[in-house]
């Protein structure tokens, strides 16, 4: 069974508010573990007041079918990433989210629809780089199943940048890069 021992072992944590009181109403996490099993879970507890002892409690395992899609119908049209040194890339795993959300209108199977669609398009674009476009270095396949795609690590996202201020960005090459990765695509 999976541990919450740190935050950063959570693929992510979202509190839920009232739009009209901004009260608290729950909130809901997943996690992935070292063998690609994932879990979900919702607690009634916002994060100043949760415990990692309630949050492991809370957790249950997603099935694999649910959010991986199987690697056997695919493996001549996508790219098996190499195992290793795995720890050097960035492994982007299906949005768990809205999991929840997902499973309450009986459509779960659009989790794993969207992991292929997007290995398809990272297959396509890997036929034809471009250096403002993250490089894709295939399939990461566990029990006959893609549990996620392996990318390049970058040291910073655009996210950590704006909660942590991480250094300036100057505007106009940031901008030229971004236009011309959309140009690249279209």
């Amino acid at each position: 069974m999976a541990k919450v021992t740190a935050w950063e072992d959570l693929a992510f944590f979202h509190e839920e508010v009232d739009d009209e009181t901004g009260e608290f109403q729950h909130a809901t996490f997943a996690l992935v573990d070292n063998d690609n099993l994932a879990y979900f879970g919702k607690t009634n507890h916002p994060r100043r007041n949760a415990t990692f002892k309630q949050l492991t409690s809370a957790l249950v395992h997603i099935p694999e079918h649910t959010i991986f899609p199987e690697w056997a119908p695919h493996r001549g049209n996508l790219t098996l990433a190499e195992e290793t040194q795995l720890n050097t890339y960035y492994i982007k795993r299906p949005n768990l989210a809205m999991y929840d959300v997902f499973q309450e209108h009986k459509v779960l199977d659009l989790i794993p629809k969207g992991l292929l669609e997007e290995a398809r398009t990272m297959e396509m674009l890997s036929l034809h780089p471009h250096p403002n476009i993250v490089r894709y270095h295939g399939c990461r396949v566990r029990r006959n199943r893609i549990t996620g795609l392996v990318l390049d690590r970058h040291p910073n996202t655009l996210s950590d940048y704006l909660k942590n201020k991480i250094g300036p960005i100057n505007k106009e090459p940031f901008m030229q890069a971004l236009e011309s990765a959309i140009h690249h695509l279209h």
